[in-house]
């Protein structure tokens, strides 16, 4: 019956698979086709702002999710509308695009299926419901008889290895997630407790592939698809998949044995060598991987007045959504994100086209910054800010704007607005010169892109009409924008750019009072960039700044730091918590995970 199953699957991903591209390539909207001629306005106008808005929330862009067709087509708009302003290029090499790192999107490819043969007899599993290979994974094709390792550690040092006695070699094994109960956190063997180093593990042994389930002392995650593509990109070699409880239960069971009995006997002891007569494993692997970068678009106005053209005003606003997704009580899963946030964007361009064409440039230089990878944790401002040594001055103050288009009661509220003195009486004024009343909510810092920037002692803001019920669903759609409320909007934030650009004398800004890249914590300098939207458990770093305390520590770009001064790092919240409480000076021990090994670092944080 299951064999059945996988064959139905597998017809049916087929179908799935050219039905969504002949729909995509009906339905992509070209940037023409939606905006027509209102692009060309330099004025701030309420029809131009909807044309962006149609476009940028089009079914075709499929939510603009980072790193998918959609987020780049409408980077390659934004770049579009840039040029065609007239502002120069402030990315990479002479471009608009200033690429960063993310963790590559997996899914599950055209052909996969698990087949398990006991005591000749053969049976498939469903990809997705049975099983499911592990984003750690190497696409390929694997088959060996079965042996069961127990938790997967051969740690001989601590005197536990279940491998001892073991012969793995060509063959397939069967081991349990986790480790040994009352003993997998911050116990001895919790550094030998995660996948990576399992699979490592069970390659140097050289088995061909690893199955891993889950032991009756754990839940098991209801999507287990979900939960076995949410891990760290590919080991070279190696094939690993999780398999339901019920699963490895049956294969047990086949050689008279018991989960739970085996469970309890490893819980004190490493166990006795357990191979699988009789059962065998063909294990057919193949994971699409979406592109493991993603692009802000960044465009430039150099400022007219020598004296204080080297200090930059940026204006900023996140292109991304959320993609495509189920929502429940509707078959619409793409989530547009009309307000969320083409609505900034369209505010990004209008106020390019606004600075460009004004009768004369701004003193100070303007930076207009379309962020990628917000909604996975602000993954491209922490970037462009962590590489601000490449911006073409000092970085000074920071606008930013994201979800401008449901304005209600001319109520405009600003976020972050206690990073510097100054913002509340210039947003009061700015507000009044369009007939809004600014409306001062979340202190600094703040819930956008401006955190990045206030994170590292740059003033910055966020202008927005505010949150409202259709927020991160697939109902936030341009119909329900309000385009004369957002041209009132940009009219503020333009009068409040204006007024940072051009008034004023030298070195009477705060920003950027402090050198070097990197996450930094109240006082002190790591020189580490971490990955906001990977999950847990630990941080991987996404890069190291060269000559930095991270570096001069020993840690690389691509390590999973999993405690920091003794404390358990499961995600970003305890990552930085924990960098947050560091003083200049004070070393500290930094346990971090490299290619399935442990990592342990002396780091000693500069003063920032």
């Amino acid at each position: 019956m299951r064999e059945k199953a996988v064959v139905i699957y597998l017809l049916m991903v087929r179908l799935m698979a050219l039905t969504a591209l002949f729909a995509l390539l009906a339905a992509l909207p070209s940037p023409a086709e939606e905006t027509g001629d209102a692009v060309n306005d330099p004025a701030i106008t309420a029809g131009e702002i909807m044309s962006h808005i149609k476009y940028l929330s089009s079914d075709g862009l499929e939510g603009r999710e980072t790193g998918t067709a959609g987020s780049e087509a409408a980077a390659r708009y934004i770049e579009r509308i840039f040029e065609e302003s007239g502002i120069g290029p402030a990315g990479d090499g002479g471009t608009y695009f200033q690429k960063f790192p993310i963790s590559p999107k997996i899914g599950l490819g055209k052909s996969n299926y698990f087949y398990i043969s006991i005591k000749g007899k053969k049976e498939g599993l469903m990809p997705g419901v049975d099983y499911a290979p592990l984003g750690i994974t190497e696409n390929g094709l694997r088959a060996g008889e079965l042996v069961f390792a127990g938790y997967g550690i051969s740690a001989p040092e601590l005197g536990y290895d279940n491998y001892r006695g073991l012969d793995t070699r060509g063959k397939i094994v069967l081991a349990l997630r986790y480790a040994p109960p009352g003993l997998d956190r911050r116990g001895r063997y919790y550094e030998y407790s995660s996948l990576r180093y399992k699979i490592a593990t069970a390659m140097e042994k050289g088995a061909r592939a690893v199955i891993f389930t889950t032991p009756t002392t754990r839940s098991e995650e209801e999507d287990i698809t979900s939960a076995a593509l949410d891990t760290p990109p590919a080991v070279r070699g190696m094939q690993a998949i999780i398999v339901r409880r019920d699963v490895a239960e049956e294969i047990l069971e086949a050689s008279g044995n018991s989960l739970g009995d085996l469970e309890e006997a490893l819980a004190g002891e490493e166990g006795s060598p357990l191979p699988l007569a009789g059962t065998r494993a063909e294990i057919k692997t193949e994971l699409v991987r979406g592109r493991d970068s993603a692009s802000n678009v960044v465009g430039y106005i150099e400022g007219r007045d020598p004296k204080v053209r080297g200090q930059v005003i940026v204006i900023g606003a996140h292109y991304d959504h959320l993609g495509r997704r189920a929502y429940e009580g509707t078959t619409d899963d793409i989530y547009n994100g009309a307000d969320d946030n083409a609505s900034g964007v369209a505010g990004l361009l209008e106020l390019a086209e606004y600075f460009a064409s004004a009768g004369g440039r701004p003193r100070r230089s303007l930076v207009f910054a379309a962020f990628s990878g917000e909604e996975k944790g602000t993954l491209g401002s922490t970037y462009f800010v962590a590489n601000r040594g490449r911006a073409p001055g000092r970085i000074v103050a920071m606008v930013n704007l994201d979800m401008i288009g449901r304005l209600r009661w001319n109520s405009l509220a600003v976020f972050g607005w206690t990073s510097w003195p100054a913002w509340r009486p210039l947003a009061d004024a700015a507000c009044s010169s369009a007939g809004l009343e600014a409306n001062y909510g979340v202190m600094a810092p703040g819930p956008s892109d401006e955190s990045a920037f206030e994170m590292n002692g740059i003033p910055a803001v966020t202008l927005s009409t505010g949150v409202h019920g259709d927020y991160h669903t697939p109902y936030d759609e341009w119909t329900k924008i309000n385009p004369d409320g957002a041209a009132a909007v940009l009219r503020a934030a333009a009068a409040l750019v204006d007024y940072l650009a051009s008034a004023g004398e030298a070195g009477e800004f705060p920003g950027d009072a402090f050198a070097g890249d990197g996450l930094s914590g109240d006082g002190v300098y790591i020189g580490a960039l971490p990955d906001y939207s990977g999950g847990g458990p630990g941080v991987t770093l996404l890069g190291v700044v060269e000559d930095s305390p991270a570096a001069q520590a020993g840690l690389e770009t691509g390590d999973r730091v999993v405690t920091v001064s003794g404390k358990e790092i499961s995600g970003i919240e305890d990552y930085v918590r924990a960098v947050k409480g560091l003083h200049p000076g004070e070393r500290i021990q930094v346990i971090a995970e490299r290619q399935g090994r442990p990592v342990s670092a002396s780091l000693v944080p500069g003063k920032r």
